[in-house]
């Protein structure tokens, strides 16, 4: 965990609770030039995207980390931190690594641009910047990470299809015996809103415990359900 994973401000909820989520995809802008920031900002807004604007790399890391954009439009060469150390910096964490991120860059040597898949793009686009070009590549990587993301009634599935092998197998001989662990990541990697589903999944699907072992389960501990009948993913 990093230093930004443990030591988010209080006012990061409060500002990823006022963003309109439900109606319009969240992009974070980042460029230390006023005049693109005002091109790129004026394109998005006018076609229903909401847009969020940081001036450096510092600002960068901090916004992102508050409000968790949908995309980031990501200029690759700022003053101080460039936008690869923060491409790589939001990659190593946990709440914004699933953020799809777009380069902005006037470098157009092979190096540059190797340089800014590697350190976590999934795409990049030349300056100056043409906003018709920039709004269809956001668009497709939108897509892509809304058909990549896990879904949380599935989450709490596999958790509890874990947790009732694992006691089939008398729970000692297993090496995560509460069959959280495949589940923990699936939901660590659905972000904070799906994480939080998912968990309520799980509460409504194992129930309360029960005070005998089910009929015909061989756990040594106590099953969570009757009849130990996980649902099928």
């Amino acid at each position: 965990m990093t230093p930004l994973d443990s030591a988010l401000p209080l006012a990061s909820n409060a500002l990823h609770g006022t963003l309109d989520r439900a109606n319009s995809d969240v992009v974070l802008i980042v460029d230390d030039v006023p005049d693109n920031l005002s091109v790129l900002h004026d394109a998005l807004d006018e076609s229903g995207y909401t847009v969020l604007v940081a001036t450096s790399g510092e600002d960068a890391l901090q916004r992102a980390t508050q409000a968790v954009p949908d995309i980031i439009l990501l200029d690759a060469m700022m003053p101080g931190m460039d936008g690869f150390e923060v491409a790589r910096r939001l990659k190593a964490m946990a709440a914004t690594a699933h953020i799809p991120i777009v380069f902005m860059t006037g470098l157009t040597e092979t190096e540059y641009l190797v340089a800014a898949l590697e350190s976590g793009g999934v795409d990049y686009v030349t300056k100056p910047i043409k906003p018709k070009e920039v709004l269809a590549r956001m668009q497709v990587h939108l897509k892509g990470a809304r058909e990549r993301a896990p879904d949380p009634q599935r989450a709490g599935r596999l958790w509890l299809r874990h947790h009732h092998r694992a006691r089939e197998r008398r729970c000692t001989d297993v090496a995560d015996p509460t069959g959280a662990g495949a589940a923990g990541a699936l939901l660590r990697h659905a972000g904070p809103a799906h994480a939080q589903a998912g968990a309520g999944v799980v509460a409504q699907l194992s129930g309360p415990a029960s005070a005998t072992p089910a009929a015909g389960c061989r756990a040594t501990t106590l099953c969570h359900r009757t009849g130990c009948q996980a649902p099928d993913l």
